[in-house]
């Protein structure tokens, strides 16, 4: 029953959480992954980083990892990891 009620709290602040970034108005998520993709992620925000997009991840520690930039630079950071997926190929 103990373990239930964990579970049970570990999806409520998980909801919260996921909640309050939604929330956060000025971003938009760009990129969802999971499970062992997560670590692509931190590759696209260096990338987006070094070309001064500002960027932030949710989920961290978790199996959905959600890459956020500004509403503003959705578009340019778009463009970007096409560049970006293209040169890996």
């Amino acid at each position: 029953m103990l373990v239930l009620w964990i579970i049970v709290a570990v999806v409520v602040i998980g909801l919260i959480v996921w909640l309050i970034a939604r929330a956060s108005g000025g971003w938009v998520s760009i990129r969802t992954e999971t499970g062992a993709r997560t670590e692509k992620l931190y590759s696209l925000q260096a990338h987006l980083k070094e070309s001064g997009i500002k960027t932030r991840i949710s989920g961290e520690g978790q199996q959905l990892m959600q890459l956020h930039v500004p509403k503003k630079s959705a578009e340019q950071a778009k463009s970007l990891i096409e560049e970006f997926e293209a040169q890996l190929k």
